[in-house]
């Protein structure tokens, strides 16, 4: 990286998504400040930009602030970077293209709680895009080969609910009674398509673990 250009990188946030975490403004000690414009430290503020861009729905600066990031000497957190950026693709009515990614994703990802997250987002793209029969078609196939994926219920709850909507009454009664014998209690929090798009993508705050594949 030329001189200089982790400096640059941090002030070009500013003009993105308005901070919520001035780390910049508030260091205070020379070793603060160096390190808030070293490459590393430039590239933890662009994946916390990226990241309250995308809660905060602005999913123009999520795909440019993803392009700058991946262009960084130093990307950890490259992988949720291109899953934030694969989102926000379906957000701009541009779901093939996010497809293609969460593809690439779902297939060099070695954790599989990740392959699982990739697979079911693209499921979810399509019901953003109203192909609830794709949807059940990939929701499907992403528990057959993801078994103990964490949002296994969110998906039996929506394979229930799209396979009656779609005529297919015995699948729906399959799917229901699954989801109560595997997951007794469990409440859904809303109508099927009340889950958001990549649910369980991105918290509240990144994490240091976030973006190991």
């Amino acid at each position: 990286m030329k001189r200089g250009t982790g400096a640059v990188l941090v002030f070009a946030l500013i003009a993105a998504c308005a901070p919520a975490h001035a780390n910049f403004g508030r260091a205070t000690t020379r070793k603060e400040r160096e390190a808030a414009l070293s490459p590393r430290g430039a590239a933890s503020r662009l994946y916390e930009r990226i990241h309250e861009c995308f809660l905060s729905d602005d999913h123009v600066s999520v795909e440019r602030l993803s392009g700058e990031y991946l262009e960084t000497p130093r990307q950890p957190k490259a992988q949720d970077v291109k899953f934030l950026r694969a989102l926000s693709l379906v957000k701009l009515g541009r779901g093939a293209e996010a497809r293609a990614e969460l593809e690439r994703l779902e297939y060099g990802a070695t954790n599989p709680e990740k392959k699982a997250r990739a697979a079911a987002a693209i499921g979810d793209s399509f019901v953003e895009e109203g192909d609830h029969s794709s949807a059940y078609r990939i929701y499907q196939d992403t528990l057959r080969r993801y078994p103990s994926f964490s949002e296994a219920p969110f998906l039996l709850e929506r394979l229930a609910a799209f396979a009656r909507e779609l005529g297919h009454g015995r699948e729906a009664d399959y799917f229901g009674g699954r989801l109560s014998a595997e997951f007794p209690g469990w409440a859904p929090p809303g109508p099927p398509q009340s889950r958001p798009l990549g649910r369980g993508a991105v918290e509240e705050r990144p994490h240091d673990n976030a973006g190991r594949s």
